[in-house]
């Protein structure tokens, strides 16, 4: 086994610290003793409100991981008066400690603590005496997150006087710990490209000014090769080809494996296979520049390395299945159908007196966590929060903004007035002779002609008029789904001056809760915390209609498929596939709403570009993994519908990194766009922390301590 804090790594394109924070919370128990072997010498990050996270995280880590104690009093205050947005506090200075450019950077801890004095004055003194009994250990861990997390830019310029090379960073990170162990100079690389160019939805969204700027001045096309964005990729061979780091992984988005790069004599050629090989020799695929040491790494998969690795054979390429690069997240605890491209790489002269057959035997993601965790169960015990009211439709294409004082009492108003507005429109497609209060009682109702009504009779008449269909039986039960959360929201806000005592009067009913293992992995050391980044944005009055009516759908269409598995016999169902094929073929009932059942409740959105995406209002499903959160989470919540009718809004940042495996005491900084945007773009933690569990298998295997 290792010692606390022995294996260094440096994090790259690190965002607001995903992968860190696996790495970092990876732990092996000695008895009673609990080690934390990874530790963070370096990470670097370009966006501003990302690089602030990270380095607010990088300052708690140094208590709960390297220190193995519970976050400090400063932090806990400093979040709590973020929360409730205080004013001119003490703990609110230590932003401005952690961040703050008007400091030089300082080569000790002392000369930090002078620093702070002559800056920040009487300020630093009344910090100082509130919280003196931990000082030291506070300027300890800011000078450590100050030293270890750079605002920096690899390969762009987005970011003025913070770009360039990122290498001689890495090498006084590493003559650092050189330092403290003269022997020990290895280090592990992590971190996963900007991959807007090679996502699905990115190469959908490209701008007519990337088609301009990037297109070939022969044909006038778009050349994937010219997008900086493409070849990010080559900033990660650079760090590579100049400081052998001993393993790294890479990650990037599945899109990766069906992107074509365009050669110069027009053949096309696939990503992944061009990533793979250039990884493989780093310094060959940046034409041998002669300060690049001709280092060669064997990549490999981390689900079978076994069968899925190149190390140099031009026919491995070939044989490689690159579905095998890909991870799904929901297989290992993260509830979110998240699949993504992780590439592993072992510099090859570790392999000496290695077989190479053994070694990447064990390159495999260990599946100790509950699979297909749903997002009622990631999301279920948070508290409850309700919107307020942005704006209101004033005529079709005008809208009025609410004041802030009133946004609170208008959103009691709107969500009262919608939901009767949609269950009239519903009532447009109803038969009269319906009437049931569930698709469990369905058994017990006759329809018009005295008959008991069975499924078997839906299935085979839905279009008669003696035998009422599934879509009408579907339809009345969302519409007793809204009545009944008209009546409960009633309820709520009657006597209620403000959301937040409306949120502590109701309690989502879940059905399942988190597992155990899962809901240690939150809580982890956030005792005495208030939920953090846990706020809903406000909404306009016809979004709100959507989302409650699109959360009244996800919920009537669990009941009736769970009632069609539960009565169509299995010998049926095998004929007509599953009941969720047989109820979109058959019926038109598709498991999230459309723009068509959207426009039958005079709901559709007045876009221009309707069809491009057909499910551009999507409820993440209670009983399911959540569909795969990215950065469009920061543009409007559409896509990110919380499945409580009730709450009828979309996710707030906390849930979102509930769905990414944050703990709970991490705190994104920025404004609530930005922290949108970081969750999106974030690496799971929880996964990080498998492939860390890897990577502690392979450096055993190199780097073993002498017993």
């Amino acid at each position: 086994m290792f010692m606390h804090q022995s294996i260094p790594f440096v994090d790259i394109f690190a965002g607001p610290g995903g992968l860190s924070e696996g790495f970092s919370a990876y732990r092996q128990c000695d008895g009673s003793e609990l080690r934390h072997p990874f530790y963070s010498i370096l990470s670097a990050e370009k966006e501003e409100s990302a690089f602030c996270t990270l380095r607010l995280r990088a300052f708690l880590r140094y208590f709960i991981y390297r220190k193995n104690e519970t976050a400090p009093k400063v932090y806990i205050d400093y979040v709590s008066d973020r929360t409730r947005e205080a004013k001119n506090t003490p703990a609110l200075l230590l932003s401005e400690l952690i961040h703050s450019r008007d400091i030089s950077p300082a080569s000790c801890i002392a000369e930090l603590r002078i620093s702070f004095v002559n800056e920040f004055k009487e300020q630093w003194e009344v910090f100082a005496s509130t919280y003196k009994e931990h000082l030291d250990d506070i300027l300890t861990a800011i000078f450590h997150a100050r030293h270890d997390v750079k605002h920096f830019e690899l390969g762009g310029d987005d970011v003025p006087d913070k770009k360039g090379n990122i290498s001689p960073y890495i090498e006084r990170a590493l003559a650092e710990v050189c330092t403290n162990n003269a022997d020990y100079h290895e280090f592990i690389l992590v971190g996963g490209p900007p991959c807007q160019a090679y996502s699905n939805a990115g190469r959908s969204r490209r701008s007519a000014q990337d088609l301009k700027n990037y297109m070939c001045g022969d044909t006038g096309k778009y050349v994937f090769d010219k997008d900086p964005r493409a070849t990010l990729y080559k900033e990660y061979l650079k760090v590579l080809a100049e400081n052998e780091p001993a393993i790294f992984v890479m990650e990037n988005v599945r899109g990766m494996l069906s992107a074509q790069f365009t050669n110069a004599d027009g053949t096309k050629e696939q990503v992944w296979k061009r990533v793979v090989s250039e990884l493989h020799h780093p310094s060959k695929a940046l034409g041998g520049i002669p300060s690049f040491k001709s280092t060669k790494y064997v990549v490999t998969s981390l689900v079978s390395g076994k069968t899925c690795f190149y190390s140099g054979e031009e026919s491995q390429l070939s044989n490689i299945n690159p579905n095998d690069f890909l991870v799904r997240a929901s297989d290992f605890g993260v509830p979110q159908h998240r699949d993504r491209v992780i590439l592993l790489g072992i510099r090859a002269d570790l392999l000496d007196g290695h077989s190479i057959d053994e070694v990447l035997t064990t390159v495999k993601l260990p599946e100790i966590f509950a699979h297909n965790v749903s997002v009622e169960q990631a999301i279920g015990d948070l508290p409850a929060q309700f919107s307020t009211l942005s704006s209101v439709s004033t005529d079709f294409a005008k809208r009025k903004s609410i004041p802030t004082s009133k946004a609170e009492t208008e959103w009691k108003k709107a969500i009262c007035i919608q939901i009767k507005d949609i269950a009239r429109e519903i009532d447009k497609y109803l038969p009269k002779n319906i009437n049931i209060k569930s698709f469990d009682e369905w058994k017990d109702e006759v329809n018009s002609t005295g008959k008991k009504l069975y499924f078997s009779e839906i299935l085979e008449n839905k279009k008669s008029d003696n035998t009422i269909t599934i879509n009408a039986l579907f339809k009345f039960r969302i519409k007793q789904i809204l009545e009944q959360t008209g009546i409960k929201i009633d309820e709520l806000t009657k006597g209620a001056d403000s959301k937040f005592n409306i949120g502590s009067k109701y309690n989502w009913p879940v059905d399942h809760e988190c597992p155990e293992s899962l809901l240690s992995w939150y809580k982890y050391k956030s005792a005495g915390l208030p939920i953090l980044n846990h706020y809903p944005r406000g909404h306009m009055d016809t979004d709100i209609a959507r989302y409650v009516y699109s959360s009244c759908y996800a919920v009537a269409y669990r009941e009736l498929e769970e009632a069609l598995k539960a009565d169509i016999p299995d010998r049926v169902l095998s004929k007509i596939g599953t009941v969720k094929d047989f109820l979109k073929k058959e019926h038109s009932i598709y498991d999230r709403v459309s723009l068509d059942d959207l426009k039958e409740v005079s709901l559709a959105p007045d876009h221009k570009n309707t069809q491009s995406f057909v499910d551009r209002f999507k409820v993440q499903r209670a009983e399911s993994p959540a569909t795969t959160v990215t950065c469009h989470l920061s543009k409007d919540g559409h896509y990110y519908i919380h499945p409580d009718p009730v709450q009828c809004r979309s996710l707030t940042v906390r849930e979102a990194a509930r769905l990414q495996t944050f703990p709970d005491n991490y705190f994104f900084e920025g404004k609530p766009t930005q922290q949108r945007t970081q969750v999106g773009n974030a690496v799971p933690p929880l996964l990080a922390t498998h492939i860390s569990s890897v990577i502690y298998e392979l450096w055993k295997t190199f780097f073993a301590p002498p017993t």
